[in-house]
């Protein structure tokens, strides 16, 4: 099997709910980054529209190795 270098490394946070703001108020906030290493990405795009249905709009491609789960 053929392997491809991964030379960058992004970021990956996730949402926590229930961090206390400071007031007693739960709240929901982003974890600490978690280094993930990546192959690389491309500018954001939008799908192409079509009638009766809705448009697809991101904001980035990111390409990572197999095995990156992220919800």
């Amino acid at each position: 099997m053929t392997t491809f270098p991964v030379p960058w490394v992004v970021g990956h946070r996730t949402v926590v709910d229930g961090v206390d703001d400071g007031y007693g108020n739960a709240t929901r906030s982003w974890s600490d980054p978690v280094d993930v290493p990546v192959y690389g990405w491309a500018p954001a795009g939008t799908g192409e529209p079509v009638a009766g249905r809705d448009e697809v709009t991101w904001d980035l491609d990111l390409y990572a190795p197999p095995g990156l789960v992220v919800s």
